[in-house]
């Protein structure tokens, strides 16, 4: 899998990782499928 990643504020990085862990498990499961390359 390729990912464009580019450099960010500790601070815009603190508000993603918060977004995460707050996300629902269901959403969690979800990411975690397509993220894995499955799509199902």
């Amino acid at each position: 899998m390729k990912m464009d990643i580019s450099p960010t504020r500790g601070e815009e990085t603190q508000k993603v990782a918060e977004a995460i862990v707050a996300a629902s498990p269901a959403v969690l499961a979800r990411a975690k499928v397509i993220l894995e390359g499955t799509g199902k």
